[in-house]
């Protein structure tokens, strides 16, 4: 998968701690797994995982609405989003 894919979704994969993920990028049925780390640096920035988090469960997804122009909604998007909050 190219930096370019647009992306279906994006997951984190919980730990059964629920402190540290596998984020796993998805694109027509193809998985890769992109980053692992620390779960709360993202968790204080994206209200609709701190949601799900609530709800329990072992994954968080994040994806697009079908109607919605995402064109930024790409493995190269997320691959810079995982890496601000690696290194800050």
């Amino acid at each position: 998968m190219n930096s370019s894919t647009r992306l279906d979704s994006f997951v984190f994969q919980l730990t059964p701690t629920r402190t540290r993920f596998d984020l796993v990028i998805t694109m027509k049925g193809e998985k890769e797994k992109i980053a692992s780390g620390l779960l709360d640096p993202f968790l204080s920035h994206l209200n609709v995982a701190k949601d799900q988090m609530a709800k329990g469960g072992y994954s968080i997804i994040l994806e697009v609405d079908g109607g919605a122009d995402a064109t930024w909604f790409t493995k190269g998007t997320i691959e810079r989003l995982a890496c601000y909050f690696f290194v800050n």
